[in-house]
């Protein structure tokens, strides 16, 4: 498919999804960031030094470490059953991003796209048929509702009434809707809609950023953050108090994500313990 038909393709996507209340906000001549291949040339993930990185650990800093990488992957990572291996995705990514300025927009896109190249992600190429959907939009409950309204079991499936429901209302500043399957994201459409009135102060990279974490792995609506330096804490407070972009224990959890091994040890714990030899090589 054409750049030119994605483009037509995303505002069609909008305009057959917005209800009647939407009209101002289309009003707004939101840009559409053309869906490009895959293989593009994008900027580099943005790397953060990791000062444990040059150190040499005993066996009790070891430890320590990895129980804290532990904390870290059981509070983010989304499981149905305790001995789960967290989803990803299997089929290629295909990413479609409404709603941004052209410039941020394609930015946020290629971003996220190299996100997903740096963790082994699955990616589409230019020819692809949208699986992966970001809306960004000031009437995020309005927009939800009308997807529920329109096409409720292409993208819920077989969610009950009152979850979408419960979901919708959730006053989240970015709604993530997975169709997971025995550990699979995407077999059916991903849908982030990210509520532009709470992105003051959010620069592209931190936006892109957390877009990239929580569209490639399915993370707990209730996620447990402690301490953790991590950019899902971009909306627990000011922006400017929250890390410029991925941390380190976030590119680890993806990458290790996408790399799944055999082992006897239940999957998160193991993803955890992969993190430390991943954050500090011995």
């Amino acid at each position: 498919m054409p750049w030119a038909a994605k483009i037509l393709l995303a505002t069609a996507c909008l305009a057959a999804l917005a209800a009647a209340d939407l009209a101002a906000a289309a009003e707004q001549s939101l840009a559409t960031t053309p869906v490009a291949s895959s293989s593009s040339d994008t900027d580099e993930v943005q790397e953060v030094s990791v000062n444990a990185r040059r150190l040499k650990l005993d066996w009790a800093q070891r430890n320590e470490l990895v129980q804290k990488s532990t904390t870290f992957v059981y509070g983010i990572a989304a499981v149905d059953f305790y001995k789960d291996y967290p989803p990803r995705w299997i089929e290629p990514v295909c990413l479609l991003l409404t709603g941004l300025p052209r410039e941020a927009g394609v930015f946020v896109y290629q971003r996220v796209l190299e996100i997903a190249r740096a963790a082994g992600a699955p990616l589409a190429g230019e020819e692809c048929h949208p699986n992966l959907f970001i809306f960004v939009t000031s009437h995020p409950k309005e927009l939800l509702r009308a997807m529920a309204s329109r096409r409720f079991l292409v993208i819920f499936g077989t969610a009950t009434r009152s979850h979408v429901d419960q979901f919708i209302n959730e006053p989240a500043p970015v709604k993530i809707w997975h169709n997971t399957f025995q550990g699979t994201i995407g077999v059916g459409p991903v849908n982030v809609v990210v509520d532009r009135t709470r992105l003051h102060g959010v620069s592209s990279g931190q936006l892109a950023d957390y877009l990239g974490m929580v569209s490639l792995a399915e993370i707990k609506s209730t996620a447990h953050l402690g301490d953790a330096q991590t950019i899902l804490k971009l909306f627990d407070g000011l922006p400017q108090a929250a890390p410029e972009g991925m941390s380190d224990w976030d590119q680890a959890f993806l990458k290790i994500l996408y790399h799944p091994e055999r082992s006897i040890a239940i999957p998160r714990s193991n993803i955890a313990r992969r993190m430390v030899e991943e954050l500090v090589p011995r």
